[in-house]
């Protein structure tokens, strides 16, 4: 789950297309990701510095984590769920509305 996080970051970064997420992302949480691609546009990689994986109940993971935009550092949250055999991001965090 750290690699999703990893690779939303990239998205916000401009550095992904949306697309490439859209299989392990529910409808929501890829509109939402839609929406906010871009917004960090950098030159630059960012990376993912902290992340924390809680299980508050059992199928449901939320990921929390710190990403460096280059100076800059952000919040990132995930909320995903084992669904149809698959895990999907539900719901996106981030600062950014």
């Amino acid at each position: 789950m750290p690699l999703l996080a990893q690779l939303v970051a990239e998205v916000l970064a401009g550095q992904r297309s949306p697309r490439q997420l859209r299989p392990c992302l529910s409808e929501s949480a890829y509109r939402s990701l839609l929406l906010r691609a871009g917004c960090y546009t950098m030159r630059q990689r960012p990376r993912l510095r902290m992340v924390v994986l809680d299980g508050p109940e059992p199928g449901v993971a939320e990921v929390s984590g710190v990403v460096a935009y280059g100076e800059r550092h952000r919040a990132l949250a995930l909320r995903v769920v084992y669904a149809e055999y698959r895990w999907v991001c539900t719901h996106i965090e981030t600062d950014v509305r």
